[in-house]
């Protein structure tokens, strides 16, 4: 009996708990080179450019997922590139926050 009371209230002490999500900070050590996120303001105006919603984006060290997501935004079918995995994960729940799941994907590659 005490067991099962202490099973219990282990489970609901770990729904309590939460696991502090990644958050990025800018000139963080990447594999090769520093994060520096290019500024929303700047992945808009570059997705004005021309594109049809045929066309398939691609982001090489895609990061937070910004340029994959504002592709996704206006159509496009898009896939984010990315090394560290935090930035895999984070750049995923930005895309479940902005409803582009159907059209924005990302995964890790290694070299």
């Amino acid at each position: 009996m005490s067991l099962l009371v202490f099973y219990v209230s282990m489970i609901s002490v770990a729904g309590l708990v939460h696991a502090a999500e990644y958050e990025p900070h800018v000139g963080q050590e990447g594999k090769d080179v520093v994060w520096v996120p290019t500024c929303q303001a700047l992945v808009t105006k570059c997705s004005t450019w021309r594109s049809h919603p045929e066309d398939y984006v691609i982001d090489l060290g895609s990061g937070d997922g910004r340029t994959v997501i504002t592709a996704a935004k206006r159509g496009n079918r898009a896939l984010g590139i990315e090394y560290n995995p935090d930035m895999i994960a984070l750049s995923k729940r930005n895309a479940v926050r902005e409803g582009v799941t159907d059209k924005a994907s990302s995964k890790r590659q290694t070299c």
